[in-house]
């Protein structure tokens, strides 16, 4: 910790109860209130504070089970630091009026312990707060994907293996120069936090006649934290068309019972007799 407290002329025998608040403030100085949450039995549903009281004669020593850090969206920012203002949890006396979002560390806290001593008589002292180490949070990571690759039309079902994910703090994101779309998935679909099935977005040209490369990132919405990106490849709807190949013209062979003829959506430049040529095509005529 950072900072330390004694109680001149108190006995254990005299303490009556201990009340201790844990919060989470900024890593840098001057030490302010931060909107991400504490989580846990002992944390008040929605508060994002801890609260804990013991009797010290009892039991000196408290252990915080199953502690663990939220992360707020960044629209809820200022309503989550609102909430901590009207429950007066502010352990340095942060001047709140000169608070800004916009420079905090969204990626690292420090826990901050505060604690009240009651005497049997009635007295109440404050120990001076104190911030733990900082902790960071972890860095989002995209381990494999089944398939690296799949046709500019989209609703390829892809499998990616990750580090560990919030269902319900994750979004899969596609990008090349403007263009941006995001992967189609459900909270049932990320699995055990390390693995997530999803479809992937039509590109915006569907006329492409060659790959197109474009970035693929796991981002955390409350935080935008994105991770480090893959390469994912968009085909062309028929790998097999070339951008020489005319649509809807018909190309006549010097063999007049053969010609060859390309359609659209076909395989190109298809080998067909003329009378087979008229069943399929009623309005061609020779040139």
């Amino acid at each position: 910790g950072e900072g330390a407290n004694t109680i001149a002329g108190g006995s254990i025998d005299s303490l009556k109860k201990v009340n201790v608040t844990v919060s989470l403030v900024t890593k840098d100085l001057p030490h302010r209130p931060h909107p991400h949450c504490l989580v846990g039995k002992d944390c008040p549903n929605g508060t994002g504070i801890c609260f804990v009281t013991f009797n010290p004669r009892n039991n000196r020593r408290h252990s915080f089970a199953n502690l663990g850090i939220q992360c707020v969206r960044r629209k809820e920012l200022d309503i989550s630091l609102q909430k901590r203002r009207s429950l007066n949890i502010d352990p340095f006396q942060s001047e709140w009026e000169t608070y800004g979002i916009e420079d905090m560390d969204m990626n690292s806290v420090r826990l901050c312990f505060q604690c009240e001593l009651e005497w049997q008589d009635g007295r109440k002292d404050h120990l001076s707060p104190v911030s733990t180490k900082r902790a960071k949070n972890k860095a989002l990571k995209i381990t494999h994907l089944n398939l690296y690759e799949g046709p500019c039309t989209g609703k390829t079902e892809v499998y990616m293996l990750c580090d560990k994910v919030q269902k319900d703090d994750i979004e899969i994101i596609f990008r090349r120069e403007s263009w941006k779309a995001n992967g189609e998935f459900a909270q049932t679909d990320v699995h055990r936090q390390i693995a997530i099935v999803f479809k992937t977005p039509p590109y915006e040209d569907q006329d492409i006649t060659e790959e197109v490369e474009v970035n693929l990132a796991l981002r955390r919405i409350s935080d935008q934290m994105e991770s480090e990106p893959v390469t994912f490849k968009y085909l062309p709807r028929n790998p097999g068309q070339s951008a020489l190949d005319f649509p809807n013209i018909l190309f006549c062979h010097t063999n007049p019972l053969h010609v060859l003829l390309h359609y659209i959506h076909e395989p190109p430049l298809s080998l067909l007799p003329v009378d087979s040529l008229f069943r399929r095509s009623p309005s061609f005529f020779w040139s």
